[in-house]
């Protein structure tokens, strides 16, 4: 059952407030405006200086219409919803192995992901992205470790762990 509190208790705490505020308004501003911005932006024709014309969904009919991105989001989707929907009656049958299951989704989407954006990044830039996937093995192998054995002891590796995720790099 909630609590009541009254208002004259919650004005006694007045300083406390003038803490919190200047989070809370950086948080809006930084965070909730632009994001509030971009959904209203997403349904209009905008050249970045003004906004011209209502599109409504048009503009993201154009973004996924049938398209290889289309089917990268599709993917990445599918390989989501299966590993939840295969990972959280596992994960209540036990923990064992199971745990597993239920980053598959996560790590698929990951290693997707970077290699396709391994792929854009080579096409422009050239040799200097080829290190992009390696990093993201050595964070695999240490996920996987940790999911594997119990966590105390993935805790007590974790300095050699890092330092073999270092040497990816070399």
């Amino acid at each position: 059952m909630p609590k009541y509190v009254s208002i004259k208790r919650l004005t006694s705490y007045w300083r406390l407030y003038l803490f919190v505020a200047p989070a809370a308004v950086l948080v809006g501003i930084f965070a909730y405006f632009p994001a509030a911005s971009a959904i209203y932006h997403a349904f209009f024709r905008w050249n970045g200086s003004y906004v011209k014309e209502f599109v409504g969904l048009y503009n993201f009919h154009q973004l996924l219409g049938w398209s290889p991105f289309l089917w990268l989001v599709m993917v990445a989707w599918v390989v989501l919803l299966m590993a939840l929907l295969v990972g959280r009656p596992m994960r209540l049958a036990g923990r064992a192995p199971w745990g597993l299951l239920s980053m598959v989704g996560g790590l698929g989407v990951a290693l997707f992901t970077a290699g396709t954006e391994s792929t854009v990044l080579h096409m422009n830039a050239g040799e200097a992205w080829q290190w992009y996937g390696r990093a993201l093995w050595a964070t695999v192998l240490g996920v996987g470790l940790h999911q594997i054995v119990q966590r105390n002891w993935s805790q007590k590796g974790q300095g050699l762990l890092g330092l073999y995720g270092f040497l990816w790099f070399y």
